[in-house]
């Protein structure tokens, strides 16, 4: 299952852009701003986590949100399927923060 989580994560990484970097062990994961974000200034930052909560609410699906990114912990008894579910919803609302946002890579806003 820790296998499945790692992956969702690693593919909302990549729709970032290189503007998120996952992190986690286990069931315990989350993205964080990278040190090439333009989030890291704090407007920036409001205005991406602003951009990032309203995408998770388009797509259904509600990480818990910190200032830095994001962060996920599903229950214990989850199901493949549902883990797959959370990384494909998370990777598209990525995806669409980043894109109205206008970021493309890491780095180039």
């Amino acid at each position: 299952m820790s296998k499945g989580l790692e992956s969702a994560m690693q593919e909302a990484e990549a729709a970032s852009n290189g503007n998120l970097v996952s992190h986690g062990m286990g069931l315990m994961w989350g993205l964080a701003w990278s040190r090439g974000s333009c989030a890291l200034d704090r407007k920036m930052r409001k205005k991406a986590n602003a951009a990032l909560k309203n995408a998770c609410k388009a797509h259904r699906i509600w990480p818990y949100f910190v200032d830095m990114g994001v962060m996920v912990t599903p229950t214990y008894d989850i199901q493949e399927e549902e883990v797959s579910e959370l990384g494909r919803r998370l990777s598209a609302a990525v995806g669409e923060a980043m894109s109205n946002l206008g970021w493309k890579k890491s780095g180039q806003h």
